[in-house]
């Protein structure tokens, strides 16, 4: 049986990685417990949007998608 902690992000789908950056920049990603705005990133996530870079720039940093949610990561979370 799964159990669901409110608050923490859970564990990623496979081949997909995720992380947490901070929330006044969105370039630094921080550590485990902090919260910031999660960040995904694999083969199934969007390029960019459809002839909109202005956009695209706005969510997407170096293959990260910034979802606009805010989370914290804990130590659960990461795959050994």
């Amino acid at each position: 049986m799964k159990t669901v902690k409110v608050g923490s992000i859970g564990l990623p789908l496979p081949n997909t990685d995720s992380c947490i950056f901070d929330l006044e920049t969105n370039t630094k990603k921080l550590k485990i417990g902090e919260t910031g705005e999660l960040a995904v990133k694999g083969p199934q996530i969007m390029r960019g949007y459809w002839r909109n870079p202005d956009e695209t720039n706005l969510v997407l940093h170096d293959g990260w998608l910034l979802t606009g949610d805010i989370a914290r990561m804990d130590r659960q979370a990461i795959s050994t």
